[in-house]
């Protein structure tokens, strides 16, 4: 028996137009540019802890700085296919 490849396209119920099926390679530069924008928007509130209206330690400012960066390293080995899980994160 013939092996059958699945079809690129898929019919839209109700109508007879078609809808490109998204391949790996466009759905992770999809999920990507919107993660990646979220978290960099997410990172860079953090920063404004940093403000005139809060108040903290260096020891807290240390222990964030940690964290992010941690997370940081756990994201690169992913993405390089090494498997390392992330911590938590208290004050």
């Amino acid at each position: 028996m013939a092996n059958k490849k699945k079809s690129a396209t898929t019919t839209i119920p109700g109508t007879t137009e078609t809808k490109k099926k998204e391949t790996k390679a466009e759905k992770f530069v999809r999920l990507a540019q919107s993660r990646v924008s979220k978290a960099v928007r997410v990172i860079y509130n953090i920063g404004n802890l940093g403000g005139t209206g809060y108040e903290s330690t260096q020891e807290q400012r240390d222990k964030i700085i940690t964290a992010l960066n941690q997370a940081i390293e756990s994201v690169s080995n992913r993405l390089n296919k090494e498997t390392v899980k992330p911590t938590g994160f208290t004050l």
